[in-house]
C-alpha cells in the first residue's frame, strides 16, 4: 500500500474479515454447495 501505516492496519483488518469468512465457508460445508461467494 502507499500508506504504510494505514494500508498495513486496513489489509490485517480485511485479512482478518476473509480468514473469518474463509473459516465460516470451510467450516460450514453446505455453504460451498450453495456458491457463498469467497
Amino acid at each position: 500500500g502507499r500508506y504504510l501505516g494505514a494500508s498495513l492496519r486496513f489489509e490485517l483488518y480485511r485479512g482478518r474479515a476473509v480468514g473469518r469468512r474463509a473459516r465460516r465457508y470451510l467450516s460450514n460445508g453446505s455453504t460451498r454447495d450453495t456458491g457463498g461467494g469467497v
